[in-house]
């Protein structure tokens, strides 16, 4: 869909059928590009011919790049059924959904509330002890909620589904053979040696983290879920960004925050009372007990080393990525190269 198709009346039929408003009707639109990552983001400012409460002074944007790649099981299409379906379920804060389409390569367009007082917080700083409890806490209740529940989850991405699996080995196989000189010129040869371990072994080695499962954000990087300040001082997580929503175990979601949150300092130093928080945030909820919750980390960092490289093409020389190098040294300090199978 073209941004000159967004028209005012256009726009005013969009939010009148999702009851967004009533009466109020759309007079201008103003387009600003505010990001451009795997997809673009625009921000539309809106004008009305009167005034109505409720209406939004400006929407969210996001729509696929051309050309742009979704790794296996991530895309519009899924973003667009978790907002439809578990999306209304969820006990976390989410985005309204205005208006969703998704094509048959996965792209497509997605029209979203824009929510005021999120916090901006450098990448490189990574995220506050306060901010990682909060959000972690907010995992903990989604990951409750549908523990080991399938109803309302049906349609997304399963790790225990052979299909997606092999999905998935193809493209790490085919990432890891493409980057693998890329490691060995920057000297991480621990992290190579996990990596030659995995190669044609992926399937086999996601079935740990297929149950029990839940609900999983899928990409629940700090980033994705950044806290929101009101004007009362209070603040709460908002939760982005759901084109790889899952089902799986809940460490898969535990992993991504923790080793991308974070530099490798601080997460040496947090990881493991953070883990064991979660852990009884969910056990609190649901009145049970997580066998092993640190081993169920640490496959979950197993897994994310494999989504990190799933089509990459690395080369020798290439400008360190701060992404990549949290990845390998998460993967190293963590001798997740026992856990393969």
């Amino acid at each position: 869909m073209k941004l000159s198709e967004l028209t005012p009346e256009w726009l005013t039929a969009a939010l009148r059928a999702r009851g967004v408003t009533r009466y109020a009707r759309v007079t201008s639109v103003e387009f600003e590009r505010i990001g451009t990552f795997s997809n673009e983001l625009w921000r539309l400012r809106l004008g009305y011919d009167g005034p109505e409460a409720g209406a939004p002074d400006s929407l969210v944007l996001k729509r696929s790049k051309a050309g742009g790649r979704h790794p296996p099981g991530a895309g519009f299409d899924n973003e667009i059924r978790f907002y439809e379906s578990a999306g209304t379920q969820v006990p976390v804060r989410v985005p309204r959904l205005v208006f969703g389409s998704a094509d048959a390569a996965g792209g497509g367009l997605l029209l979203l509330e824009e929510v005021t007082g999120v916090e901006r917080i450098s990448f490189m700083r990574g995220a506050s002890l306060e901010h990682a409890q909060q959000a972690l806490g907010g995992l903990a209740r989604i990951h409750a909620h549908w523990w080991g529940r399938g109803d309302g989850l049906e349609g997304f991405p399963s790790l225990a589904d052979a299909g997606f699996c092999a999905r998935v080995g193809v493209a790490y196989d085919a990432g890891w053979q493409a980057s693998r000189d890329y490691f060995v010129h920057a000297g991480h040869g621990a992290f190579v040696e996990i990596g030659d371990a995995l190669l044609g072994r992926v399937a086999e080695n996601l079935a740990p983290l297929a149950a029990p499962a839940t609900l999983l954000h899928g990409d629940a990087h700090f980033e994705n879920l950044p806290r929101v300040h009101a004007p009362d001082g209070r603040s709460e997580i908002l939760f982005l960004d759901w084109p790889a929503a899952r089902r799986g175990l809940a460490s898969f979601d535990v992993a991504v925050f923790l080793v991308q949150s974070f530099p490798d300092e601080t997460r040496r130093e947090v990881e493991q009372s953070l883990v064991m928080e979660h852990a009884r945030a969910v056990n609190a909820e649901r009145d049970a007990s997580w066998p092993d919750p640190w081993i169920d980390y640490r496959r979950g960092v197993l897994y994310w080393m494999v989504h990190m490289l799933q089509d990459a093409a690395l080369t020798p020389g290439q400008p360190p990525w701060v992404v990549v190098d949290r990845y390998v040294a998460a993967a190293v300090d963590l001798r997740v190269g026992e856990l393969i199978v």
